[in-house]
């Protein structure tokens, strides 16, 4: 299993943080993939991916405003959010399988610069 983790503050309560993680007409602001459906535990997750098949997983945990972990193929990907002074910290966790290759989609831009924009 290989992991990666990346933390960053932002300058945010978790609440809103959490929302431009998991409201669909926030994700479109960062994520070149939006969620099909509601963001809920056992959910079925896709994602539209322009131009191609939809990326297909499930909503393992959906803990708002503290957590969301969901499957995309042979990745997990966890997202914690912790309170911090003045903000939250965000740690994202990818694990995927030593043979597997993560889904080649990557943020257009980073969660921090959109929160700055909406706020």
């Amino acid at each position: 299993m290989s992991e990666r983790r990346l933390l960053r503050f932002l300058p945010h309560p978790r609440p809103r943080v959490f929302r431009a993680l998991t409201d669909p007409s926030e994700l479109r602001a960062w994520l070149p993939l939006v969620p099909t459906a509601p963001l809920a535990p056992g959910v079925a997750l896709a994602f539209d991916v322009p131009g191609g098949a939809p990326l297909v997983g499930e909503v393992v945990a959906c803990e708002p405003p503290a957590r969301l972990v969901y499957t995309l193929g042979d990745e997990r990907v966890t997202f914690e959010l912790s309170e911090a002074p003045g903000g939250t910290i965000l740690t994202l966790t990818s694990e995927v399988a030593n043979d597997a290759e993560p889904p080649a989609a990557a943020p257009q831009e980073p969660p921090q610069a959109s929160l700055r924009r909406a706020a």
